[in-house]
């Protein structure tokens, strides 16, 4: 019976004592279309369309749900970003659990 509570003991402790990890992807490439489009996420709402990784450049556009702290977006430009993305240590519900913030505009093109 001791044994068996040494065990628990043990497994209450070290989950109490784990510290989680939060990831930073820093200097991240983003292309933000010149409009939006609308989405519906937990409400309709107008979304962003981005290119990240290896779709920058193509065709394929797809809607982003959230937002980009310190960027302010004004139709009829496409741009491109440096951001860093972070992982939020226990997210509201409901949320991607991913903060992005601008590092600074690389590109912004007028688009007619």
């Amino acid at each position: 019976m001791k044994m068996l509570q040494l065990v628990i003991f043990f497994i209450f402790v070290t989950n109490c004592s784990k510290q989680s990890t939060v990831e930073t992807l820093i200097g991240s490439k983003m292309r933000i279309n010149s409009y939006t489009e609308t989405c519906t996420g937990i409400i309709q709402m107008e979304c962003l369309l981005i290119q990240q990784g290896n779709a920058i450049g193509s065709e394929n556009w797809v809607l982003f749900y959230d937002s980009i702290d310190g960027f302010t977006f004004v139709p009829g430009y496409i741009y491109e970003l440096d951001v860093t993305i972070s992982e939020i240590d226990l997210p509201p519900a409901d949320t991607s659990g991913l903060k992005y913030t601008l590092n600074r505009i690389l590109k912004k093109t007028k688009v007619d």
